[in-house]
């Protein structure tokens, strides 16, 4: 998924809004272990994605198709 700039650019789309309403929500009744929440959630959802991805494309290639 390294080359896929277009997938990559989609995460950090998703990565930072997840961010910005997680530390919002979990900071204003938190503190600063609600922050510490926001960004474990964030790893949690960018890593799904891009493992998903990662299979997909795996998936996608085993299955003859060239790219």
């Amino acid at each position: 998924t390294q080359r896929k700039l277009g997938f990559n650019f989609f995460v950090a789309l998703i990565s930072g809004g997840v961010n910005v309403v997680a530390d919002f929500y979990l900071i204003s009744s938190m503190g600063s272990i609600g922050a510490a929440l926001a960004t474990v959630l964030v790893v949690i959802v960018s890593s799904i994605l891009s493992t998903a991805y990662l299979i997909y494309t795996f998936k996608k290639n085993q299955k003859g198709e060239v790219k």
